[in-house]
């Protein structure tokens, strides 16, 4: 086991029509595509600042000739493995906390993310067994454990989507005596309203600070 954290990011692969379909029901097909890699690469712009060994771990798992030298330069890239989404997230937390002491999983519905609260997640599970942080819209944006912690409860049972993932799963981990770290609330972007509100935090940022935005300023005029 190395001492180094290890952060996962989850990444859906770039189809058309199979990424954000709620933004896409509003925005098109092509332009929520192309969203949609912004959103990968702000988060993997905040993954590198925090300047921690990160896995990319892709789906579906069976599109593995899709190109990723998009996605730039230190990254490892693997597929995710399981059934439901809780199963495909047990997985990749426990094999990389096979060769680690703390790793932390995040998607790429935040791309404003600070790397800041990334640190403060891996930092909190030097005291912590887990850390979690929810979601404006009931979810969670980011998991977390240390290695003698991770238990497959609160990866199986939960209604993902739904309104209460997040209170769900500290009541499953208290429930098993897991000790949980919560960060700040985080607004992630699922719906047109969300990547309005998003906008409105973000609209005077200096060109260049985060491309989800200046995607934004280019192709809806808001």
């Amino acid at each position: 086991m190395t001492d180094s954290n290890r952060l996962i990011v989850f990444v859906r692969l770039p189809e058309k029509g199979k990424v954000k379909t709620r933004l896409a029901r509003t925005m098109g097909d092509e332009t929520t595509l192309a969203l949609y890699r912004c959103f990968v690469l702000d988060t993997l712009a905040a993954a590198r600042r925090t300047a921690c060994p990160t896995g990319v771990f892709f789906y579906p798992p069976d599109l593995q000739d899709v190109p990723l030298d998009w996605l730039g330069d230190g990254l490892t890239f693997l597929p995710q493995e399981g059934e439901d989404l809780g199963e495909r997230m047990f997985i990749a937390l426990q094999k990389t906390l096979l060769d680690c002491p703390r790793a932390v999983l995040i998607g790429s519905d935040c791309p404003d993310l600070p790397p800041a609260v990334i640190r403060e997640a891996f930092e909190s599970l030097k005291t912590h067994d887990a850390v979690l942080g929810p979601a404006a819209d009931g979810g969670y944006y980011l998991m977390g454990f240390s290695s003698t912690a991770i238990i497959p409860a609160p990866f199986k049972g939960i209604r993902w989507g739904g309104p209460d993932v997040f209170d769900a799963t500290v009541a499953v981990l208290k429930e098993n005596g897991v000790s949980v770290h919560v960060l700040p609330l985080w607004r992630d972007i699922d719906e047109y309203g969300d990547l309005k509100a998003f906008f409105h935090v973000h609209k005077d940022d200096p060109r260049g600070r985060l491309l989800t935005v200046d995607f934004l300023r280019d192709h809806l005029h808001w």
